[in-house]
């Protein structure tokens, strides 16, 4: 008997596979629980294939017939270029044995047969990150935005003048956002370029955060609360607006209007956040507020009507520096 021996019966193989979802359904969502609201809500979707236009894929290990580890990624169905690979996770018990890698290595090589090119990946956990460049991602940033810290990273390295190349000036169409757009939102919020704020007063919309954002948009758009539009060109998503209506019951007739806009598609700003207006009706909206610390919003929500109600000072926080915001009412309805 060889020292290897009690190792080899503490830890039985290991067998990856991607999931027959719904049928691995509860395990999943069990292994999962950890991860809260809203993520767990759209796991759920996700496994049921509720989420419209996604094309979702669950990959697992077991040891000894049981559940140990998973990861997932999604992609568009009409357009398998671009990828989010996320949910990447192993019981306490069972790490440091290589299951995250393989898991990873599997996800990817399905991906790549999907005619998949560029993957996403956003984590919280530092640790994970020079796993994550071992299998070839970059390391594009770290930010303090939903978690402490958070890192986005993209596969392959180097692959930033391909992305770049997908936001050129080109023919553009207004749509209703769905589930399916999940991995073109966050690359639009992650793009490598600096902006002061975006929707969620950020100074970058980063990773984690802009899946947040998008999960909170849909729940909207599922209760009638919200209207969520995108700017699309021949390659992915360029713009983003939003009408939201207010939670609070006395506030229901107010909701507040927001947008970012690739720069090269900013000609475009206006008519994509008039459409979103336009449907005002769909969320009871009489009075429609609007937020603005950059100058270019401020030529776009006047140019729609809308005119200065107050200036807050000191109200938005990025880093170290306070931003001044200022709150306009629309007033041409």
């Amino acid at each position: 008997m060889t020292e290897d021996t009690p190792v080899m019966a503490k830890n039985p193989p290991i067998e990856i596979r991607e999931l027959a979802v719904p049928q691995d359904g509860m395990d999943l969502v069990a292994l999962l629980w950890h991860k809260g609201p809203p993520w767990v809500e759209d796991i759920r979707r996700r496994i049921q294939g509720e989420v419209a236009c996604a094309a979702d894929h669950f990959f697992a290990a077991f040891c000894g017939g049981r559940m140990v580890a998973t990861a997932w990624y999604t992609l568009s169905q009409e357009d398998p270029k671009l990828g989010l690979i996320g949910h990447i996770y192993t019981w306490p018990e069972h790490r440091r044995r290589g299951i995250s890698t393989r898991l990873v290595q599997a996800a990817m090589a399905d991906f790549r047969e999907r005619g998949g090119v560029v993957m996403q990946l956003f984590t919280s956990t530092p640790y994970t990150v020079p796993l994550y460049e071992r299998l070839g991602f970059e390391n594009l940033y770290a930010s303090r935005v939903y978690h402490e810290t958070d890192w986005a990273m993209r596969y392959p390295a180097g692959c930033g003048d391909l992305v770049a190349s997908w936001f050129r000036p080109s023919p553009c169409r207004i749509r209703p956002l769905v589930g399916g757009d999940l991995p073109q939102y966050c690359l639009l919020y992650n793009l490598e370029y600096e902006s002061v704020l975006k929707d969620w007063a950020q100074s970058i919309g980063l990773g984690l955060e802009a899946e947040f954002a998008m999960l909170n948009s849909l729940e909207k758009m599922s209760k009638g609360e919200g209207v969520c539009l995108v700017l699309e060109n021949e390659q992915t998503i360029v713009g983003i607006a939003g009408l939201v209506r207010a939670s609070f019951p006395h506030h229901s007739h107010v909701a507040a209007v927001d947008f970012y806009v690739h720069p090269a598609f900013a000609s475009k700003t206006a008519e994509l956040v008039g459409a979103c207006l336009a449907r005002r009706e769909e969320v009871g909206a009489e009075i429609v507020y609007a937020m603005r610390v950059d100058e270019p919003k401020r030529g776009v929500f006047e140019r729609l009507g809308f005119r200065t109600k107050a200036v807050l000072p000191r109200h938005y926080k990025v880093r170290d520096r306070y931003f001044d915001g200022e709150l306009f009412e629309e007033t041409s309805t």
